[in-house]
């Protein structure tokens, strides 16, 4: 299920309200509203999807659960309540892995083998016809 038919089916009355807005006519089902706010990201970008997830029935507790204060490296970050003594962990934030080692880049010295290895393979067959 899209994002765009969770909404129009969870809270209709705002994604209708909001596609009126945006020129668009009364939805008569929930197929209808979510292809007209698809239509409306399709059209206007981010601000009409900012716009859609304004209005998602669970943004609250999304929102909750990935606070961006918060939200700092790849592990939970885990906050001690000063008061209970009680030990709170957050979410995790998901970010891509770089992959390198001591010197650099991985892919970039597996690219430079490459190239190397490919001369020292031509200059042995030009060697070799001579």
């Amino acid at each position: 299920m899209s994002v765009y038919r969770y909404i129009a089916e969870l809270n209709p009355v705002k994604a209708n309200e909001l596609c009126v807005r945006s020129g668009y006519e009364d939805a008569m089902d929930a197929k209808e509203l979510s292809d007209n706010l698809l239509s409306m990201v399709a059209r206007n970008g981010e601000l009409a999807l900012k716009k859609i997830m304004d209005i998602h029935p669970d943004k609250d507790a999304i929102l909750e659960l990935f606070r961006p204060d918060e939200i700092t490296t790849n592990t939970a970050v885990v906050q001690p309540k000063m008061d209970s003594g009680i030990v709170e962990v957050r979410p995790l934030q998901f970010q891509p892995r770089s992959y390198q080692n001591a010197t650099g880049n991985i892919a970039t010295q597996t690219n430079n083998i490459i190239l190397v290895a490919a001369v020292l393979v031509s200059l042995a067959i030009i060697t070799q016809q001579q």
